[in-house]
């Protein structure tokens, strides 16, 4: 009687397993080989492109070596040529590497041995490993280094095979990261550098994972451009300004120029605020409008300068006086108020002068007077001025 083998196939991880074929006998469903579920013919022969592998259902004559008894066997011969990537076939021992994910690989060739010589069988296995990291779209190599200026970091590719928490083994990759200093509007300043930052001192501090720029001073600026510290005071338009510094949050300041006293711009120079000053014994005096928010410089007494350079009161008579170049001894001075703050003065005077004739000069007013040839007439003059 004709004896049937039937080949059992066993799938483990995409590589084919066999065990011993057994002599065909009638309870065996499938005369030929099993593959994928079907049942295919004897000496049928196929390849599988897509897995880079001919299968080939192949008949086996064995006799035994005891008995002499000719037997005959049916078994899945697979024979792998390369290795499946991408669509394509490639062949054992070939190297290559995907640079866009680091990745190498190599294709093996896997022997499986089979008791009947011609059942054993080839199958591929495609290794792969990360060999790099990936960087500003290329990959760099395992222990590679390089600095990025900008960000002052300095970098390190590691890439190493590693065991897993789940007991697995396999390769990884990272990016380590130094920081070396401060990157600053586009500028890396080193560790423990200070430099200004417009009247801000700022110092490069460096910590186990990352850096900041600390502000340690701060300063305000005036309207020239220079910059003065915190709590310093100085003088723009006859005003006091003080810098003020209040902290926000851990690095943030608020800078403030602060006015803290005012004087009144006056001839060149300033006057404080309630300061006096005396120019033609007329009293001038510094002070702040509330209403308008203005500084201004006003009379606030009034006197006349005799001849002799001396200041009268208003009050006074009989005193000397210069009048368009004579000298009278019998004078006096009246004071004129207008209702927008201006003011005049007028100088009188009677009796002979030190020359001939009578003189009469108006500046800033109105004054009356003659010129004539005679002695002992009379002189006017009144001058007149505006608040400041």
């Amino acid at each position: 009687m004709m004896l049937r083998i039937c080949v059992f196939v066993v799938m483990v991880y995409g590589i084919i397993d066999f065990t011993n074929s057994h002599p065909h006998d009638d309870e065996n469903k499938c005369p030929g080989c099993e593959y994928e579920g079907d049942c295919v013919d004897r000496n049928k022969k196929w390849d599988d492109k897509e897995d880079c592998t001919k299968y080939h259902c192949k008949v086996i004559r064995r006799k035994d070596k005891d008995s002499g008894k000719l037997t005959f066997h049916v078994g899945l011969k697979r024979t792998s040529y390369g290795c499946p990537y991408n669509g394509t076939c490639e062949d054992f021992g070939k190297k290559w590497k995907e640079e866009d994910k680091c990745r190498q690989f190599r294709c093996l060739k896997k022997r499986h041995p089979h008791e009947l010589r011609g059942l054993a069988s080839i199958s591929h296995n495609l290794k792969s490993k990360i060999f790099g990291c990936r960087y500003g779209g290329e990959c760099k190599e395992n222990k590679d280094q390089w600095n990025v200026t900008e960000l002052c970091e300095e970098y390190t590719c590691i890439a190493r095979r590693r065991k897993f928490k789940d007991g697995t083994t396999g390769f990884f990759s990272k990016l380590k990261i130094n920081k070396y200093g401060c990157s600053f509007q586009g500028v890396c300043r080193s560790e423990n550098e200070e430099w200004m930052d417009g009247c801000n001192r700022r110092k490069c501090l460096i910590s186990a994972r990352s850096s900041i720029t600390d502000i340690i001073k701060s300063g305000c600026k005036d309207n020239n451009g220079t910059c003065h510290e915190e709590n310093a005071t100085w003088t723009e338009n006859c005003i006091t300004v003080q810098c003020q510094v209040v902290k926000v949050d851990k690095n943030t300041y608020q800078m403030t120029n602060k006015n803290i006293g005012f004087g009144c711009p006056y001839k060149g120079k300033c006057l404080k605020l309630e300061e006096e000053v005396v120019e033609d014994c007329i009293t001038k005096k510094c002070s702040y409008n509330e209403k308008n928010k203005t500084r201004v410089v006003t009379p606030v007494d009034f006197e006349c300068m005799d001849a002799d350079g001396k200041c009268r009161k208003l009050d006074e008579t009989g005193y000397p006086m210069m009048i368009k170049g004579k000298r009278y001894e019998n004078c006096n001075c009246t004071l004129t108020t207008k209702p927008d703050g201006s003011y005049s003065i007028g100088k009188k005077c009677s009796g002979s002068a030190s020359g001939s004739g009578t003189s009469g000069r108006t500046s800033g007013g109105k004054a009356d007077g003659t010129a004539g040839g005679t002695a002992g007439g009379t002189a006017d003059e009144t001058t007149g001025g505006a608040t400041m």
